[in-house]
């Protein structure tokens, strides 16, 4: 590499009678690639490619590791028992100053048992996480929260707008957008994909939805899950 570059400072000293003559700056811009230690060249002539995916763009999703972290940093306020648009069941929602979470399908009393798992926690800076477990018997578990437990077992991660107010309309709005708007970037792993699959310009450089599906015990989920089942009503 350097022989050329040397051969074509000496065309242009030709060229020009002396190198110098050259505008300080192409000078100093040839001298710096002479002494610059770049990447490697393949025989082909391109740039060898063995870092070209660590310059990942900024996460367009929210992670269920924030979403979790966001959760178990306050206390939850139970906010009030409502039905969701489009809902038949009643859902649960709560709050705390990050987050608010939807518990879809919440029993009247927390004792009462349920065949499925619903929680999706939005996020006020802009972001929602679903986790979906369905019972692979009657009444699910967390046992069903697992790849292999033959239950339904999904992670999602989904952007919608930042809100700033209390008020149902922008909660439920937040809410709406997550689960109907399907141009917003989302990433998922359910039971039916080989992977996590990402849609439009998402990504999860950390593969955090991966982890979380294959082994969600040894995250927060469980602290979350428990955190969502046992959370007051007063």
């Amino acid at each position: 590499m350097k022989p050329l570059i040397f051969g074509a400072l000496a065309f242009l000293s030709i060229h020009y009678g002396w190198a110098d003559a050259l505008p300080p700056q192409d000078v100093n811009a040839i001298r710096s690639v002479l002494n610059a230690s770049g990447p490697a060249l393949s025989q082909a002539g391109t740039v060898a490619c063995n870092t070209c995916e660590s310059d990942k763009p900024a996460c367009a999703v929210y992670t269920p590791s924030q979403a979790y972290a966001d959760v178990l940093s306050e206390p939850l306020k139970f906010v009030g028992r409502q039905a969701i648009p489009g809902q038949q069941n009643l859902s649960c929602i709560y709050k705390n100053s990050k987050v608010f979470v939807v518990h879809e399908g919440c029993r009247p009393t927390p004792a009462q048992t349920l065949s499925v798992f619903f929680g999706t926690i939005i996020s006020r800076n802009g972001g929602r996480v679903t986790t979906y477990i369905e019972a692979s018997q009657r009444t699910y578990t967390l046992a069903d929260a697992n790849p292999t437990s033959g239950s339904e077992w999904k992670v999602e991660s989904k952007s919608t707008p930042p809100f700033s107010g209390e008020s149902w309309g922008e909660v439920f709005a937040a809410y709406d957008k997550g689960a109907n708007d399907f141009s917003s970037p989302i990433c998922y792993k359910t039971p039916r994909s080989e992977s996590t699959t990402c849609r439009n310009n998402a990504c999860d450089p950390s593969n955090d939805i991966e982890k979380t599906w294959n082994d969600p015990m040894s995250g927060d989920f469980k602290k979350v899950h428990d955190a969502i089942i046992n959370a007051s009503r007063k």
